[in-house]
């Protein structure tokens, strides 16, 4: 969570556990019982502790995660229908999925589709040259376990679309804007850093340290934006506050 959501530990470390749960189960109908269950909190505790930490209801919460979803499969999958969209993103009435939609973007999902694919023709080449040139990136160094920062290194201006082996990850999260904020990525590292030191969690043959980005920049707004630095541990980790395990 970021500053400005800044709470109880437990209370961060549970919610963290309902976000994860909804990410991996959003094509699924899901009921506000069920999901203070997975918080352990009672539903009118989980309700109102949800919304002080994410500005947004559950639902609310659900409801803009399918529609971004959707919006994001909707610009990369020009040969995938809506309607299959609409149903891989939890909406089986395609009525609710239209209102939604056009509520959120002031748009039909078909004009959506069509202007961002116009959008996308015109602006490659200038997305391209905003990714050219040095820019700072984290790597950890095996030999101090630490990260450290690389500097004068041009990155690859490549995606690459890979299948990665199922791992267990220990994370902390951030919710808000991260782009160019170097000082806020060294933080979140330092910390995770700071508690799996101590625990005998760096380093080995197969430790990875990554970063997820659970939303699409292009669709959800900055505010609005999950982030979770990770690295890779044993499956029977033990977790606690901030530090949340997927």
């Amino acid at each position: 969570m970021n500053e400005n959501r800044q709470a109880n530990p437990e209370y961060i470390f549970r919610i963290n556990k309902t976000l994860d749960y909804i990410e991996s189960n959003l094509e699924n109908p899901m009921s506000l019982d069920e999901l203070a269950g997975v918080a352990n909190f009672s539903k009118f505790h989980f309700n109102r502790i949800f919304h002080a930490l994410l500005g947004e209801s559950p639902f609310q919460f659900i409801m803009r995660l399918r529609i971004e979803k959707a919006a994001t499969l909707i610009r990369a999958n020009k040969n995938q229908s809506i309607t299959e969209i609409a149903y891989k993103c939890g909406f089986s009435d395609l009525s609710v999925f239209a209102r939604n939609f056009r509520k959120y973007f002031r748009l039909s999902a078909s004009l959506y589709r069509k202007m961002s694919h116009e959008k996308s023709n015109i602006s490659q080449t200038d997305r391209n040259n905003q990714q050219a040139g040095d820019r700072p990136a984290a790597y950890f160094c095996p030999e101090t376990k630490t990260i450290k920062w690389r500097t004068n290194m041009k990155l690859n201006k490549n995606a690459e679309v890979r299948v990665l082996p199922e791992m267990t990850v220990a994370y902390l999260r951030h919710i808000g804007p991260y782009k160019g904020n170097e000082k806020l990525f060294e933080q979140l590292w330092n910390k995770l850093f700071s508690w799996a030191g101590p625990r005998g969690l760096l380093g080995g043959n197969d430790f990875k340290s990554l970063v997820i980005y659970h939303d699409d920049p292009n669709v959800t707004g900055e505010e609005k934006l999950r982030m979770s630095v990770c690295i890779t541990v044993p499956s029977e980790t033990k977790v606690d506050g901030e530090t949340g395990k997927m």
